[in-house]
């Protein structure tokens, strides 16, 4: 399998997922998600001067590498609105910041930073490697749902893809696992 077949192949087993899979597994691995987005955003704010905006505030990947590059990063609080049952929806800061808000800002600065994986489809499957590489592996198959499925779904249909409180099958994050190995 290669990116260009890769991305299709994700995009249909997201656009298969329900809406809400509010099942034990679906809720245990977000959960685990939340607890360490939380705690990476933590480590992340004490040394990057974190601000929420409603403006997309980068025209590109090199735009927020340099604006983290002075230690800054702002984070677009827009898109799409969030299910309410989905837990991004939740407030995880006292700023009123959701876990959304606080994924996009770990996402950018701890994934896609420190090797500069820009916003194409290889640097985006290239930040979820790295991202995963500090999650448990619970965390693991929610996060791959919020990045390669949203992706593969984005690169290939060519919109942004709905949420989703669901978990990609095992078999899909595998295969990213293993193409990022031959990339």
């Amino acid at each position: 399998m290669n990116l260009a077949t890769f991305l299709p192949y994700a995009a249909k087993h997201y656009d298969a997922l329900p809406i809400d899979d509010s099942s034990p597994e679906t809720l245990r691995c977000y959960a685990a998600l939340c607890r360490e987005l939380r705690a990476q955003y933590d480590v992340l704010s004490s040394f990057v001067d974190i601000d929420f905006v409603s403006e997309d505030p980068y025209p590109d990947a090199c735009a927020m590498f340099s604006d983290l590059s002075a230690h800054h990063l702002s984070v677009y609080t827009g898109g799409s609105p969030l299910p309410p049952s989905h837990p991004f929806a939740r407030v995880a800061l006292p700023c009123g910041a959701t876990y959304n808000h606080v994924f996009r800002a770990v996402h950018d600065g701890l994934a896609h930073y420190p090797l500069r994986n820009d916003f194409s489809a290889q640097g985006e499957l290239a930040a979820f490697i790295a991202h995963a590489a500090l999650f448990s592996p619970d965390a693991i198959r929610a996060v791959a749902t919020e990045t390669i499925g949203q992706q593969g779904y984005l690169r290939t249909f060519g919109d942004y893809a709905p949420q989703k409180f669901a978990l990609l099958p095992p078999h899909v994050v595998l295969n990213a696992f293993m193409l990022a190995e031959v990339l």
